[in-house]
């Protein structure tokens, strides 16, 4: 057995949670994870009891990629992927797909997810802070008028009191962990970030996209492309086309079917003991 050491960098947004879903496998093969990364991701790793080691406060990576984001906000996705490439470390030159890596921190699973009633909507915004709160407001107005209950997660952020309106039938939560609300789902609309379209998939829950920025404008299209998502320009999301679009995911049965061809497929991978026999080779 190995004792494997994980480089983490920052423990918010995306990049976090498929290091620990291979950390948690690797644990489980009788191997020994300990973790290196800055000061969020050793409250991040709390109370796992893994072993984290603590870089010096100047080489906080959070700190720098959340300033960066900020400066990136109202730029276009192109310049914003300039600004971030100019400040951040590039990936190294290869790497292997091993399927999706999914975790979340764990949470008590709110009672009302399984009280009867009409199906559950799950929207979602960055864990990373961006300028959202639109598409959280557009959504909840839009689907108020659907048979349909919401689930909001808006991330620790954003603060509830942000929403103008809150209508009965949705739910708002900082937090809550998005699988469980994507069993009972029937559209997840999102921000198209990484980790919640890739949990779409694992579920077969079909997605309405309006990316943000960063890497999301991509992220969108190749799930538009995969046939399961319909994605929305940021600057053409208004209350009129959100509803327009949600009716149209909501009816349509090719992308309820593409949807569940491609979770049939993503499941017959191993993706955490793929990540973990790589890691046993080298």
């Amino acid at each position: 057995m190995k004792k494997i050491l994980v480089l983490a960098t920052a423990g918010a947004g995306g990049d976090l949670q498929p290091l620990m879903a291979v950390a948690l496998g690797l644990r489980e093969r009788g191997h020994t994870p300990g973790f290196f990364g800055d000061a969020s991701v050793a409250a991040a790793v709390q109370g796992l009891a893994i072993d984290t080691d603590v870089s010096v406060p100047e080489h906080d990576l959070g700190p720098r990629l959340i300033a960066t984001i900020k400066e990136s906000q109202g730029l276009q996705p192109a310049e914003q992927g300039k600004r971030l490439e100019q400040q951040m470390t590039d990936l190294p030159p290869t790497h292997h797909y091993v399927g999706p890596l999914i975790w979340e921190a764990p949470a008590p699973v709110p009672a009302y997810l399984d009280e009867p009633g009409n199906p559950w909507v799950l929207v979602t915004l960055s864990s990373q802070q961006q300028d959202d709160i639109p598409i959280a407001q557009m959504a909840l107005d839009t689907l108020a008028h659907q048979p349909v209950r919401v689930a909001l997660t808006i991330g620790s952020g954003h603060q509830p009191a942000e929403l103008k309106r809150i209508p009965d039938n949705a739910r708002v939560e900082q937090y809550l962990p998005h699988s469980k609300v994507l069993e009972r789902s029937r559209l997840l609309l999102s921000h198209a970030g990484h980790g919640s379209v890739m949990k779409a998939l694992w579920y077969g829950v079909p997605m309405l996209l309006a990316s943000w920025g960063r890497d999301q404008p991509g992220v969108a299209a190749r799930a538009e492309r995969l046939g399961v998502a319909k994605v929305i320009a940021r600057d053409e999301l208004t209350v009129e086309r959100l509803a327009e679009a949600i009716q149209l995911v909501l009816e349509d049965r090719y992308i309820r079917e593409a949807a569940r061809d491609v979770a049939q497929r993503l499941r017959t991978q191993e993706p955490v003991a793929n990540a973990c026999q790589l890691l046993e080779q080298t």
